[in-house]
């Protein structure tokens, strides 16, 4: 029986070892793959950089305005690879981390499977061990125990029984006087019997204590990540509060003091904004990011709910879980509108969007960014409330030092019975290294 599990777990193993290494080997070729890719793309943008400064010269010393206005269309040309390039980069330098910190998860996971296999080994050894021993029992109990409890219920024995307890009872003065003696010797067996049942309720007790501080380091890890994201959010406004408006407020008056640009780039970009706007590209544009917003958090919040139940229930299927429904479906919903929304961005559209993107000084992207992060930081400025962000620092410490106490309460609690256990080994050893004279005392009368 425990050969059986112990097989199946070193299986098991094994199984989970060869899928991963199968995986890592699929890693480190995707990584070698997306190294080579970011190699290829860097070397891209470097050729199309070089290209615009050699353009950029040519446009210096164009004697005419056809040339110059060739020239020119090679430059917005160049401008729209480089942007591709540019975006391709990122998107291979983003596969290549991936794939790094995939490589490196499965190198990790193969080493502690590694472990566990050495374990599972050792433990299918002595299960081996315990199998052969408990065969070698039970093959006793059917053969010579089972013939020996024959005979023990034999007339032959019981008759034997019966004139001991005769020959003791005249010896002692009567049958009154052996049962005194008799119920004395299971005194003092009861006494042994009861050192060594006592160890086995201190096991479970111990075994309860541990349970319980299971669950009492599981509440104060809950309540350490409770205090330490209230005293970080205390600790960001204490230190940045004061500063932040003033830091918003000059990022926001360096937009508004952001001269106008050129005429003709602004003509450029008031042209391709309004074919943009027109066209619903820039709609389309905008509502596929709010799209994707939306799906990420809905998403967040369904992993939030699911995440823990598929740590300790490897076959569990949110979608035959009631209890997330309403996570699931928001989630299916926003799922949903993000791939409508992304259908919605046909390529002349995005070619209107990119039309804009290049039309724009690449400037003009920074200072969006610096303007959006000063709005949304007064924004929360102007939402802080300052009691309400005290009151959870005071909970979540309140909490924190309650976890704190029942978790050195616990501690007193596990040392309290380990010593209880000891004690009840330490009494059971010494009661069975002298339970004959123990008992001797007994029957004697000494007790």
């Amino acid at each position: 029986m425990l050969k059986d599990v112990r097989t199946e777990q070193v299986a098991r193993l094994q199984t989970d070892i060869n899928t991963v290494t199968a995986q890592a080997k699929k890693a480190a070729a995707d990584q070698a793959a997306a190294q080579q890719a970011v190699q290829a793309d860097q070397a891209r943008l470097t050729q199309l950089q070089a290209a615009a400064s050699a353009l950029q010269q040519q446009f210096a010393t164009a004697g005419m305005k056809l040339e110059q206005h060739a020239i020119e269309l090679q430059l917005y040309d160049n401008r729209a690879d480089q942007r591709d390039a540019e975006i391709m980069l990122a998107a291979d330098q983003d596969e290549l981390t991936a794939a790094t910190q995939q490589a490196q998860s499965l190198a990790a996971k193969a080493a502690a499977l590694q472990g566990a296999l050495a374990q599972a080994k050792a433990d299918l050894s002595a299960a081996e061990q315990q199998d052969a021993a408990a065969g070698d029992d039970r093959t006793a109990l059917t053969t010579l125990v089972a013939d020996t409890a024959r005979q023990a219920g034999g007339q032959d024995v019981t008759d034997q029984v019966t004139r001991a307890q005769a020959a003791l009872a005249a010896l002692v003065g009567g049958t009154d006087m052996m049962e005194v003696l008799r119920a004395r010797y299971d005194h003092g067996q009861a006494i042994t019997g009861d050192k060594k049942a006592a160890v086995a309720r201190a096991q479970r007790a111990a075994f309860a204590v541990t349970q319980l501080a299971a669950a009492g380091a599981a509440g104060l890890d809950a309540a350490a990540a409770e205090y330490d994201d209230a005293r970080a959010a205390v600790s960001r406004w204490a230190s940045q509060g004061s500063d932040a408006l003033a830091g918003a407020r000059q990022a926001l008056q360096q937009t508004i003091g952001t001269a106008a640009f050129p005429p003709l780039v602004s003509s450029d970009i008031a042209e391709k904004a309004k074919a943009a706007t027109d066209s619903k590209a820039a709609a389309a544009d905008r509502d596929f990011h709010q799209a994707a917003v939306a799906s990420i958090t809905r998403g967040g919040e369904l992993d939030a709910v699911t995440g823990p139940k598929y740590a300790v229930d490897p076959g569990y299927d949110p979608a035959k879980d009631d209890a997330v429904k309403p996570q699931r479906d928001a989630a299916d919903a926003a799922a949903t509108a993000l791939t409508a929304a992304q259908a919605a961005r046909t390529p002349p559209l995005r070619k209107q969007m990119v039309d804009w993107d290049l039309a724009l000084p690449p400037d003009t992207f920074a200072l969006a960014i610096a303007t959006f992060a000063a709005v949304d930081q007064i924004a929360g400025l102007a939402a802080l409330d300052v009691a309400a962000l005290l009151a959870r620092l005071d909970a979540a410490e309140t909490g924190y030092a309650g976890a704190l106490k029942d978790q050195a309460r616990i501690g007193t609690l596990q040392q309290a019975a380990a010593g209880t256990l000891a004690s009840r080994q330490a009494d059971a050893a010494r009661y069975t290294a002298s339970a004959d004279q123990r008992v001797l005392a007994v029957v004697r009368g000494d007790l």
